[in-house]
Order: structure tokens, then sequence, then C-alpha cells
């Protein structure tokens, strides 16, 4: 395991799973988070007798201290598939997603916790899904294979189906796309996901965003139709691809913060201590 690959991550609100774990839980148990007091007829257990406090109680109960338990949580990345994330600009796609892949995957397994994969292009893609477990049966060689032969098809429309095969407890969910995809499809899957959190890891490249450094003539290609377009490359032109760029990020940052969820821009090469930063703000 690639421990330079692993990020600190913890769960916003409080988990409900009753599998033990590392993360905030709002279930009784042999935690050490002190809940409250409770008769012993609720909480059968003699060995958390609170003698004060039933010496002292007007009810002349026998009173036990409760406590909340550390549980678990289950962690999926959610992968867009489409060809436009395979874009290879200063950064190549496919390497990126990898090593994103592995940091959540190693994340995940050092803290304790389930992961699951789930892939979509247009349509949800069965052969993608892996569902939660302690022991992932795909490493990165395997994740970078599969992608090579991997053809992706035009649209998104498969992330409409992810949320049906998703736990209903919560879960913590990356979400990792270059989200060239419709605002109305994201907001449907955002609303479909609220009992869940949900961290968006939006993929971007300097090539992608500005153009090259270069001036002349050149073919813009579009990842997901392959047509070609020939365009003169300039200043302006940058600046106005910049432009666009910036306008579309502003409007899916007020899209996720409808639904509560921040997105983490990966401008480039992915370092694991941004989402530790992510998470715990510092």
């Amino acid at each position: 395991m690639d421990n330079s690959l692993e990020f600190q991550y913890k769960l916003f609100g409080s988990s409900k799973s009753s599998r033990p774990g590392s993360h905030k839980s709002s279930s009784r148990g042999s935690g050490m988070e002190y809940n409250r007091l409770v008769s012993l007829q609720q909480y059968p257990d003699p060995r958390r007798l609170d003698l004060r406090a039933s010496v002292t109680d007007p009810y002349e109960r026998w009173l036990v201290r409760e406590f909340k338990q550390r549980s678990a949580v289950s962690i999926y990345a959610i992968f867009d598939l489409s060809a436009s994330v395979s874009f290879r600009g200063r950064q190549n796609g496919e390497d990126l997603m990898v090593k994103i892949f592995t940091s959540i995957k190693n994340s995940a397994m050092r803290y304790g916790d389930r992961f699951g994969l789930i892939g979509f292009d247009n349509k949800f893609r069965k052969d993608w899904f892996l569902n939660a477990t302690k022991r992932v049966p795909l490493t990165a060689d395997e994740l970078r294979l599969k992608l090579s032969f991997y053809r992706a098809e035009r649209g998104h429309k498969g992330l409409m189906e992810v949320p049906n095969w998703l736990p209903k407890e919560k879960c913590l969910l990356f979400l990792i796309s270059d989200f060239h995809l419709s605002l109305n499809l994201l907001s449907y899957f955002l609303s479909r996901t609220t009992s869940h959190q949900v961290i968006p890891l939006m993929l971007e490249d300097e090539v992608e965003q500005s153009g090259y450094d270069r001036f002349g003539f050149g073919f813009l290609s579009d990842s997901e139709t392959h047509r070609k377009k020939l365009v003169l490359l300039t200043q302006s032109f940058r600046d106005a691809l910049k432009k666009n760029y910036n306008k579309r990020n502003k409007q899916l940052f007020s899209l996720c913060q409808q639904f509560n969820c921040k997105p983490l821009k990966i401008l480039g090469n992915f370092d694991p201590k941004q989402l530790t930063k992510y998470f715990f703000g510092v």
C-alpha cells in the first residue's frame, strides 16, 4: 500500500451504521462518547451503573450511562467514464483517475471502512460496479488496463441511475468528473443523494482551460464527438476560453451550494493533501 497517497477524512454529521469504525455515530454501544443516562430497564448493562445518579433519582430508578459507539461508513468512488475525462493535456486523464482511485481506496482501508466503485457514461456501467467491501478485488494496474480497453459512450445519462445502486445508510460519495455535463442532470443526482455526503472532485487541465501557450492556427478536438475545428490561437482566444471556464465553474459551485456540498477543483496533478485540507480546513 502506498501511504504517500493517503489522506484523512471525516463524516459530517453522524453515521447510523451498526458496524464499529472510526466515525461519529448516533448508535449506542461500547464507545467513549457519553450520550445520556437511561434506566437499567432501557439499557440492561449493569457494568455502566451510575450509583450517584441512581441514589439521587426522584423516581428511584437504577440509572446507567449510555455511550455512543464509533461506526464505519461505506466509501464510493463514482467515476465519470465519458471520453472527455481521459483528455491528455499537461496531465494524462487516465493516470489521474488511477491515482485518485488508489488514494481513496488506501485511505478507506486505513480507516477500516468499506470501499466501492461505480462508473457511468451515457449508461450506468454494471461491469464497473463494485459493491462496498473491505477486500477490494481491483488493483491500480487492473484499473489502468480496464481504462485502456474501455470505449466510452457519448453522454452522462448513466448518472441518473447511480442513486439506485447506493445503500440506504449514509455513505461518503466521491464524484470524480470534469463536469462537462448538464447542470439539470447534476441537480437531479444531488437531489437523490441528500442522505449521503457528496464530494465533487472537478478534474481540470491547464491546456483544456486556457489552450497551449503558442500563437497560430490549430485544430480543436471535441473528446466526446471527435469533431475537429480549425481555430486561430491568439491571446484573446485564450482569455475568452478561460472566461467561459470561470463562468461555468461559478454555476457549478452555486448549484452544489444549494445541496450543501462544496466541489474540490483538481487542476493538473492530484495531491492527497488537498483532500485532507478539504475535510479539516487546515
